[in-house]
């Protein structure tokens, strides 16, 4: 007799039920906890641009004084909040919420400053009165150097170590090429080499010269039956001058040449300055070094460039000369200013001792400033010493608060992301 199979049986409905009410109770707090890290990064993210947009306010703030801040804040202009992409402040507009001098607190909001994703108003406040005492009212009121950038457009920067210089051919008084050299660096070296190689050049044109007439005499004698006995005129006693005394015969000039350009009507356009520089060398022809009456003299440029302003405004305003003084007998700037343009002339020296001017300035419309000693052998000005300026005394330290809010119609109403809080000192 057979046994009857057991049956297969499945889950009955009362156990399906039991096992989703089980999933549910698991899978409803890992669900939340998955919303809420969600919203919790994407916060997380916000805080970090917005603290971002903080720091580089801040950073701009930093770089000015409160003089310059309070011109920033009061323009419809915000491009001097260096804010670059991915900020838009296309339609941001700054608004003064408080200017109050007397207690050197200043308080100024940015509204509507896109990053790409949200919209924030940026309220900045400035404190300097934590750094001003009852006793001394005006110990955040100094001055401080204005340090100029050699970058910039109306700057002219001359560095004549700077720039290479290639050298014409030597033609003597026949028209005979005698001397022609291409240099590059070391240029007062090179000056010393190409004036004693040309003297040189010059006595060998003498011996040879000599030696020529000392042969026609000889083949004239011959002719007439006498014996060849005449022998060349040796050089003079005083030839030939050694290394050292071709250098102490040389003069040096650095010429710095400014001029207007000139209108239709004929009259000076300010607009429009034209600067050159060149370098001289000579040796006067007393010194007898060729025996050219006229001495010898050879120049090459450094500098020359237009400047030019579209608005009428002043193109150059500052000039630095990286003078490099030589140990020649004479050593001399020469300044010709025919502008009446006003500029700053600095000779930077890079060695210690005395820089001999030639001053030619009708319109004294440039001041002069350097670093060495200046003995004026020409013209008149009152020289300053130092090469950078001061710039009116302002409030320079104060506490800077950076808040960054949620952009909103009304002050401080919207939702608040990020507040930075920084001691500005220059």
């Amino acid at each position: 007799m057979c046994k009857e199979k057991e049956e297969n049986k499945g889950f009955t409905l009362v156990e399906l039920l039991v096992c989703v009410a089980i999933l549910a109770i698991i899978s409803v707090p890992l669900l939340n906890s998955f919303f809420v890290a969600g919203k919790t990064n994407e916060k997380a993210k916000e805080i970090q641009r917005t603290t971002t947009l903080a720091q580089n306010i801040m950073e701009t703030v930093k770089g000015q004084n409160l003089s310059q801040l309070k011109i920033l804040f009061g323009s419809s202009n915000l491009i001097g909040l260096n804010l670059n992409a991915p900020y838009d402040i296309t339609n941001s507009f700054a608004e003064v919420k408080s200017e109050d001098s007397v207690n050197g607190r200043y308080e100024y909001c940015i509204k509507r400053v896109k990053d790409g994703i949200g919209e924030y108003d940026v309220y900045i406040t400035l404190n300097s009165a934590l750094y001003k005492t009852l006793s001394d009212a005006v110990q955040n009121k100094y001055q401080m150097p204005k340090i100029t950038n050699l970058t910039g457009d109306k700057i002219a920067v001359i560095d004549p170590e700077a720039y290479s210089a290639s050298w014409n051919s030597y033609v003597d008084a026949s028209g005979e090429t005698i001397y022609s050299k291409d240099t590059s660096t070391n240029m007062d070296n090179m000056i010393i080499t190409y004036f004693y190689n040309l003297h040189m050049a010059y006595l060998d044109y003498l011996t040879m010269q000599n030696q020529a007439v000392a042969d026609a005499m000889n083949a004239d004698r011959v002719a007439n039956g006498l014996p060849a006995n005449v022998v060349a005129n040796p050089l003079p006693s005083y030839y030939p001058y050694s290394y050292n005394q071709i250098k102490g015969f040389i003069t040096k000039e650095t010429s710095i040449v400014a001029t207007n350009g000139i209108k239709l009507d004929g009259s000076y356009d300010t607009s429009v300055v034209n600067l050159t520089s060149k370098i001289s060398y000579s040796i006067p022809g007393t010194d007898k070094v060729t025996g050219d009456v006229s001495g010898l003299h050879t120049e090459y440029q450094v500098f020359s460039k237009t400047f030019k302003t579209s608005d009428g405004t002043n193109p150059l305003e500052q000039i630095y000369l990286f003078y490099n003084r030589s140990d020649f007998p004479e050593d001399v700037v020469v300044i010709k200013n025919s502008s009446i343009n006003e500029a700053e002339l600095n000779i930077v020296d890079q060695l210690t001792g005395v820089v001999k001017v030639k001053c030619n300035d009708p319109a004294n419309t440039w001041k002069l400033a350097s670093n060495a000693s200046i003995t004026l052998l020409e013209g008149s000005k009152v020289i300053d010493t130092e090469l950078v300026s001061s710039e009116d005394p302002v409030d320079r330290l104060f506490e800077v608060k950076v808040e960054v809010y949620q952009t909103d119609s009304g002050i401080r109403t919207g939702k608040k992301y990020s507040e930075l809080l920084s001691t500005k000192g220059e």
